[in-house]
This record gives C-alpha cells, structure tokens and sequence, in this order.
C-alpha cells in the first residue's frame, strides 16, 4: 500500500528489507491519508458552501448587474478560503507531529504549495456542484456522493494494485489519489520535484478541467 518491499536472498534465510516506513508503523499512513483527504473535503465543501450562500441569501442576483467576471469573483472567493484552509493544514500536520510522531523525510514548504494546488483544484469540483444545486442540502449530499468514491479510488482505503483493471483507470480521475502519493512521498520517502512531477502534472491538469467548466458554468448563471 505505502511500503514498498523486496526480499534479498541470503544464504541459509530471508531478509525482508523496508524501504519506507521501516518501523512499520501503521500509524503513519492514516494520519497522512486523514490530512490527504480532509484537505480535498474541505476544498469542495467550502467552496460549494460559499456560492450557495450567495444564491439562498439573493446576493448572486446582484452580481449578475455588477462588472464583475466570473473567474474574478472566484479568484476573490478562493482567497479567504485558502488562507483558511492552511490555518487548518498547519493545525493536522502539527498534531500529527506531537501525538502521533510522524515523520517528515522531505520538504514541508513543497508540501503546503502542493497542498494548496489540491485544495484550488478541489474548490472548482465544488463549484461545479454548486452551480448544479439550488440548496445547502444538494450541495452537501452532492459533496458526499462525489467525494466518497473519490475516497476509495485514491488507494487509502485499498490499494490501487489490488482493484478491479477498471477501477484502476478510473483511479487516475480522481485527484486524491495523485495528493496520497505526494504525501506519502513527502513525508515517508523524502522525495521531491523531480519524482512528484508526474502527480503534480495530472493535479494540474485536472484542476485546470474543472475551473474551466465550473467558470463556464458560473458565468451562465451570473449574465
């Protein structure tokens, strides 16, 4: 799942060599998978929270007569919210750090730019929901149905290897699977840009896909 080993033949017995997490503390995994996926949770549910409130309260009417762009208003929207959401960030990797001991191998400044890629690419996919609910309660179950598969195609809950050849190809479209892996390479193996850039690459790309529809989509709604 996060560890990756071999066994070297030696003559008269086995060694089976760790190379990551060598205490083989399972421990480790959760709480990085935790982090991992409350940072993707929070990216949709806030950002579909935020533009359903404009929408329940009337306020969106109001933008409609404004100047104002649709990419502009999300800019101005995601702002708040990303300081926010790394206040929070910076809470789970401290208790992680005092109470569960986990260990940090690689850089963390590389880990809150990567962090704050996900929760941006993750606020579009919760924009999109909420440009396609009209209450509070249709984007918080929207949120749910679409995070919960999101959940376990990203490996914390079985790993990608051991899934169906479908729901292994389906895996690559879901962005917390990419953030597992940067994760888990950041803290346990210490790895940096030059490993990463293939998860970094699809997060992009996936995140760019979903702030041009969700931007497309606001904009019919706001002229």
């Amino acid at each position: 799942m996060f560890s990756s080993i071999y066994i070297e033949q030696i003559p008269f017995k086995n060694i089976i060599r760790v190379h990551e997490a060598s205490d083989l503390k399972y421990t480790n995994f959760i709480m990085i998978s935790m982090v991992s996926i409350t940072v993707v949770l929070l990216g949709i549910i806030m950002a579909a929270a935020v533009f359903i409130r404009e929408k329940e309260s009337g306020t969106l009417e109001q933008l409609m007569v404004t100047p104002i762009r649709s990419f502009e208003l999300i800019i101005a929207k995601l702002l708040p919210m990303s300081i926010i959401k790394m206040i929070g960030l910076t809470i789970g990797v401290a208790m992680s750090f005092v109470f569960f001991n986990v260990p940090l191998r690689g850089s963390l400044l590389l880990f809150y730019l990567l962090s704050l890629l996900v929760f941006i690419s993750s606020s579009g996919l919760g924009i999109l929901i909420a440009t396609v609910s009209n209450t509070m309660q249709q984007a918080l179950l929207l949120s749910f149905f679409v995070l919960f598969p999101l959940m376990f195609l990203s490996g914390t809950v079985v790993p990608v290897e051991n899934m169906s050849p479908f729901l292994q190809w389906l895996s690559y479209l879901s962005p917390l699977r990419y953030y597992t892996d940067i994760s888990m390479g950041i803290f346990l193996k210490g790895v940096g840009v030059s490993v990463l850039w293939p998860d970094i690459a699809a997060l992009v790309v996936l995140g760019g896909f979903l702030f041009v529809i969700s931007t497309y989509r606001l904009k019919k709604q706001l002229y």
